[in-house]
């Protein structure tokens, strides 16, 4: 993955991750295994509580913030 100061965006293996994503990302983190793991379920997990749409495809809908708040209430324990 390549950063560069002040970008907006993450490259990663030939795609381009929105720093929203990035963000996303970094918070399914710390509750995966692995970066890799991390970026995998950003890029092809279903989410029920969204019609088993991706992260990936609801912050390019421009839903970022649902999907923050969703990660943020998992990390929490709400949907265990």
């Amino acid at each position: 993955m390549v950063h560069t100061p002040n970008d907006t965006t993450c490259e990663t293996h030939h795609s381009s991750i929105t720093a929203q994503g990035a963000e996303i990302i970094a918070r399914v983190e710390k509750w995966v295994r692995s970066h890799h793991e991390a970026q995998n379920w950003y890029r092809a997990y279903p989410i029920p509580a969204f019609g088993d749409r991706t992260a990936e495809s609801l912050v390019k809908a421009g839903e970022e913030e649902a999907v923050r708040n969703y990660v943020i209430a998992v990390a929490s324990g709400a949907f265990a």
